[in-house]
């Protein structure tokens, strides 16, 4: 009688165990993402910031790019050879590109529809890494219950 109590235990253990690295992986993803849209908003950015001259703040939006880029690419590894990470990264950056270009009429003239709430999302993200997460961790629900 012993056995079946076992097993049942055994299997309770182990769907808990995928279902955290399940939640673990959509974590992962909707960091890829966020993180994504951020690396396209600050290269948009940059861009237009040099367009009109300010040269010092292009380099800091290029920065927050590359450091929101670097961070996309961290969590698509997660699961993932290196090369498929690089690939959704990549996807994942033109689609952002292509729809911010879309969104300010590939004029660069309406990006302070961009200054608001993405940018200070993106700024919190790029900001607070560890807050940040926590938040999108918050967002998954952690079991079938939730």
């Amino acid at each position: 009688m012993k056995s079946p109590c076992l097993f049942m235990t055994v299997i309770a253990v182990c769907s808990s165990a995928v279902a955290d690295n399940d939640r673990q992986q959509l974590v992962a993803d909707k960091l890829v993402d966020e993180y994504a849209a951020c690396a396209a908003y600050y290269e948009i950015v940059a861009v237009d910031l040099e367009k009109l001259g300010e040269k010092d703040s292009a380099a800091n939006a290029y920065r927050a790019s590359e450091t929101a880029l670097q961070r996309s690419q961290l969590a698509a590894r997660q699961g993932r050879s290196e090369q498929l990470a690089r690939e959704v990264v990549r996807s994942r950056l033109e689609f952002y590109i292509r729809g911010i270009t879309r969104h300010t009429d590939q004029k660069m003239s309406n990006i302070s529809v961009l200054a608001g709430k993405p940018g200070q999302r993106c700024k919190y993200a790029i900001q607070n890494p560890d807050a940040f997460r926590k938040e999108l961790e918050a967002e998954v629900p952690k079991g079938i219950d939730e």
